[in-house]
């Protein structure tokens, strides 16, 4: 017979005060962020292949002046677009998130036009809840009609799904969206891809022109 194994003593580890900080920190993060795992954060990162099933990219947006715009990543592909300080009396947080989803399809379907499925990670701010008010529900109403009728949505739609994740599971995105690009170049580097930046389709842009046009005729609360 063999030998009975040694038993650990790890009950009687003892940590230091900034040992304690550290593990309750992290274990908030994998425990109470949506969408996110150890795995996630671990894990090497590369396209699929074709034939795989999930292509996934990562949006965000940032409203706090002056760098106001939206960002993402798709692998190794970083994009980002700066919001115009004059459409700041319009765009909401709910509104810029939605408009980072648009960018992050237009920017992921260009790449990968045949991908059997893709998801979009995109901040929670851009869930139903942000629906709870007129304004809001007006706003984001308007985007999803102006990007329902665009090719890309009829198109990329019915592969897409969504999952709502808080900026903590998001590092990349957020980065790009805020102006950091060496943030975001390291975490892409750090799963083994050379980080490119691309523009955001000009196709993208004029939606979101129309999207300020006509919310702006609507009798709606200001801003600021």
């Amino acid at each position: 017979a063999s030998p009975p194994r040694a038993r650990g003593n790890a009950e009687n580890v003892k940590l230091i005060s900034e040992e304690r900080g550290k593990l309750k920190k992290l274990r908030a993060i994998v425990t109470n962020v949506p969408g996110t795992s150890l795995l996630a954060f671990a894990q090497h990162k590369t396209p699929p292949r074709a034939g795989d099933s999930e292509w996934l990219y990562q949006t965000d947006a940032r409203l706090e002046f002056p760098l106001c715009g939206i960002g993402g990543v798709f692998y190794h592909v970083l994009w980002k677009w700066r919001i115009p300080e004059e459409w700041l009396d319009v765009v909401t947080i709910p509104l810029a998130e939605f408009f980072g989803h648009m960018g992050g399809a237009a920017i992921a379907y260009d790449i990968a036009p045949d991908a059997d499925r893709y998801m979009s990670e995109i901040d929670a701010s851009a869930s139903p809840t942000a629906l709870v008010t007129h304004a809001d529900a007006t706003r984001l109403r308007i985007a999803h009609e102006e990007y329902m009728d665009t090719e890309l949505f009829k198109r990329a739609s019915p592969r897409t799904w969504v999952r709502h994740i808080w900026g903590k599971g998001n590092p990349c995105a957020d980065a790009a969206s805020r102006d950091e690009d060496h943030e975001a170049e390291a975490f892409v580097t750090a799963l083994g891809h050379e980080p490119k930046w691309v523009e955001l389709p000009r196709y993208m842009i004029a939606l979101f022109e129309r999207v300020v046009v006509r919310i702006r005729a609507h009798d709606l609360p200001p801003l600021r």
